[in-house]
C-alpha cells in the first residue's frame, strides 16, 4: 500500500521525518505512526502552503459528527478540483 501526505504543518513534517523529536505528550502516538509507516511499500510527506489547500481547509471546517469521514473525490463540488 502507498500513502502520500500533504500538509501545511512543517513541525508535524519534523517530527514524521525524524528532524525533531516531538514532545512527551506525543511520542506514543508518533511511534504508533511510525509502525504504520514502515508496514506501507510507499510513504510521502510534503508541506503544502496554507495559501494553496483550500480544499483541506474546507474538509477541516466540516467538523463532521461521526467518527470516521469517507470523502470520495467525485463528490467534491467542481471548484474544489
Amino acid at each position: 500500500m502507498n500513502c502520500k501526505v500533504g500538509t501545511d504543518s512543517k513541525i508535524i513534517i519534523s517530527y514524521v521525518t525524524h528532524v525533531v523529536d516531538p514532545p512527551w505528550i506525543a511520542i506514543p502516538i508518533m511511534r504508533y505512526i511510525h509502525q504504520m509507516i514502515e508496514a506501507l511499500d510507499f510513504f510521502e510527506i510534503q508541506h503544502i502552503y496554507r495559501d494553496t489547500n483550500m480544499v483541506a481547509d474546507h474538509l477541516a471546517g466540516m467538523e463532521p459528527s461521526v467518527e470516521f469521514l469517507e470523502i470520495i473525490p467525485s463528490s467534491f463540488a467542481e471548484d474544489c478540483i
